[in-house]
């Protein structure tokens, strides 16, 4: 299943800027989406969660 997200042009170059820093760091070439997977399946769902408090 695929689904489109809408992302403002600053969220869209620091992805492009950390593909091209996994790229120049590992060697591999990996796709936005890959990226964004790996974001969410890493990152503590608290410190999200607490990022919308007040």
């Amino acid at each position: 299943m695929s689904a489109s997200v809408t992302i403002t042009d600053t969220t869209k170059s620091q992805l492009e800027e950390l593909q091209a820093e996994i790229r120049l760091e590992t060697g591999q070439t990996v796709t936005q989406q890959e990226l964004l997977e790996q974001i969410v399946l890493s990152v503590e769902k608290r410190d999200v969660i607490d990022s919308f408090r007040d």
